[in-house]
């Protein structure tokens, strides 16, 4: 029999709009955060506990909420943001959809405390499932404070779904800082358990607030970028291809000043810089886009974080014009490029040039922290090498047969000592029995390392070399906070770090086997990773692994010595899997003499007279 149409009861109701709005502690936040912005804050301060799911405590200094208006605010579809189609058409304020405030109080312990500027006092109401109480006085200068405990306290099912309570702080840290960053001349305040762990005071402009969210390192490579197509608008920072990061996590859009994510944003972001980035890294912008009204949807998404433009193309031509124009017209970008210092092996390499030393030659490195000495460019370890070697030479003698049992019978002192040359700086090739072989470098010595870093966390000790000097790493205060909990993934790989105030490390060592340190680009990659929390815990250590040994091998176009070239195949044939690197791609391609016979057409018939 068939149930009867009826409406839901306002729990329901509510239940169902938090399980659209309220996904998780970051989630919260964002909608707080919005309502305090577009109240007219000028200081914002925020309290966090058990990473947001115990306690979120946003208070802000705006215009406040009278003491009628409190109690309508936690009923659905209540705003004072919006009064028709035509202001949603507008997006003028950062919210609209009146929902938040209910769908929170219905998962939650919620109480807002607001005062007016011509009130004696704040007012405090409070509301937990249905149960609703207040308005109360209660002490307080103007603006509003909201305190959300307990989320998903009473509601199981949905609090199992929730990430660690370090992956959720992460989350809303990142969050957090989107807004930082849209906002400079606003002060934050960011406290966790009574404990101030950052503070933000307004600055001039957006370079200045980059510089203190990212980092100066990061704002002193970014230019200025603005561009125009009639009524829309870009403006706002992005770095030159000196600086680079390991995904987009560092890719800001803004929509005004509303946080954002499109496709094609993202694409014209890439096409700009497809020529002078290599494939896999992304550079770390801010673009603020400013379009005519009328001509975008932003209420296509509940949580408001996508929107619909009218004219897709129009917006990525806007995005890729503007960027190549800020990051191609710097007529200093090659001088940038030659003074950079990247620190192979503790020298940098306008030092290392003085000093008469190859750059990424040893000689500047200390010895290894186990007593180990650095190896030269690559840190390949002559330790072993005899087998390495063994089956370095096996291979090449049985012309690609499987390295098994067989190899083993093969005795390098007896073969003749190889030739290895190398092809337009990326490739190593040598001849073997049957033909040709050829090893791409970087995907080698990506195996290579891949495998020690395996080693090192599966117990064996990682070798490590200390730098002359130590070298400061700057990093958001999501990247700390992803840092202090991946610290003995760090150790174990051969790092020596220590924190140096509240968001910056003091690297003293290195891994030995580390190509490159590129001012601790390797490490900002790693905790990229960490940072995306996609799958389980074993398969983000892998992606940090497979992370780190990409970020640190040498790189397509770098010469290598012969010498050079004969170490890293003596330690790629030592490992599991010589043929594949860490992302599945191939490292040895066997080209056999009946192919190149075939291709050159020297094969004839029996007939014919000798070649």
């Amino acid at each position: 029999m068939r149930d009867a149409i009826r409406p839901l009861p306002p729990e329901t109701v509510n239940r169902i709009a938090a399980g659209e709005v309220v996904e998780r502690p970051a989630s919260v936040l964002k909608e707080l955060l919005e309502n305090a912005l577009d109240a007219g804050a000028t200081r914002i301060e925020l309290e966090i506990a058990s990473g947001g799911i115990g306690l979120i405590r946003l208070s802000d200094d705006g215009h406040g909420i009278p003491r009628e208006e409190l109690e309508g605010a936690l009923e659905r579809h209540a705003t004072s943001k919006i009064r028709s189609l035509a202001d949603l058409e507008e997006g003028g304020s950062l919210g609209f959809r009146g929902e938040a405030l209910a769908a929170i109080a219905s998962v939650s312990r919620l109480e807002i405390c607001s005062r007016i500027e011509d009130d004696e006092s704040a007012w405090v109401v409070q509301q937990a499932g249905d149960a609703a109480e207040g308005p109360r006085p209660r002490a307080r200068e103007r603006g509003t404070t909201v305190t959300v405990r307990e989320l998903f306290g009473e509601v199981p099912a949905r609090r199992k779904f929730l990430r660690s309570e370090a992956a959720e702080k992460r989350a809303l840290l990142a969050l957090w800082q989107r807004y930082l960053l849209a906002y400079p001349e606003l002060g934050f305040l960011l406290r966790e358990g009574g404990r101030e762990l950052a503070h933000y005071p307004p600055v001039r402009d957006l370079r200045e607030r980059a510089g203190q969210v990212l980092g100066s390192a990061t704002a002193r490579h970014m230019v200025e970028l603005s561009a125009e197509e009639g009524s829309y608008r870009l403006s706002g920072l992005a770095t030159l291809p000196l600086v680079s990061r390991g995904n987009r996590s560092q890719q800001y859009i803004y929509l005004g000043r509303r946080p954002i994510e499109d496709r094609q944003v993202s694409h014209a972001i890439t096409q700009a810089y497809g020529d002078v980035l290599a494939p896999g890294r992304f550079p770390v912008c801010l673009l603020f886009l400013e379009l005519p009204r009328g001509t975008v949807d932003v209420n296509v998404h509940p949580a408001k974080r996508e929107v619909r433009f009218r004219d897709t193309r129009r917006i990525h031509h806007l995005v890729s014009r503007g960027l190549k124009e800020a990051i191609g017209g710097r007529s200093d970008l090659g001088r940038m490029l030659a003074e950079r210092e990247d620190l192979l092996l503790g020298t940098p390499r306008a030092e290392a040039a003085a000093a008469g030393r190859e750059p990424g030659s040893a000689t500047g490195a200390a010895k290894g922290e186990r007593g180990t000495p650095a190896q030269g460019s690559l840190g390949l370890s002559r330790a072993g090498l005899r087998s390495a070697g063994s089956a370095r030479e096996a291979f090449l003698s049985l012309g690609g047969a499987s390295l098994g049992a067989e190899r083993q019978d093969v005795d390098p002192g007896r073969q003749e000592e190889r030739l290895f040359w190398q092809l337009h700086h990326t490739f190593i090739l040598t001849q073997i029995r049957g033909g040709l072989v050829i090893i791409d470098q970087h995907n080698a010595h990506e195996r290579v390392l891949y495998d020690r870093a395996q080693e090192a966390l599966a117990g064996a000790p990682a070798d490590t070399q200390r730098l002359l000097f130590p070298h400061t790493v700057e990093l958001s205060d999501a990247e700390m906070q992803a840092y202090r909990e991946q610290e003995g993934f760090f150790r174990e790989l051969g790092f020596l770090v220590e924190e140096f105030g509240e968001s910056t490390l003091s690297v003293v060592g290195i891994p030995e086997s580390l190509q490159r340190f590129d001012s601790g680009e390797v490490i900002r990659d790693i905790l990229d990773d960490v940072i995306a929390e996609t799958g389980g815990p074993s398969e983000r250590r892998d992606r940090a692994l497979i992370s780190y040994s990409c970020k640190s091998a040498i790189k397509a176009g770098e010469p290598m010595r012969e010498e050079e070239m004969r170490h890293l195949v003596d330690q790629l044939f030592g490992t599991a899997n010589p043929y594949t690197c860490p992302h599945g791609r191939p490292i040895v391609i066997r080209i056999s003499m009946d192919e190149l016979e075939k291709r050159f057409q020297r094969r004839v018939p029996e007939t014919d007279s000798p070649r």
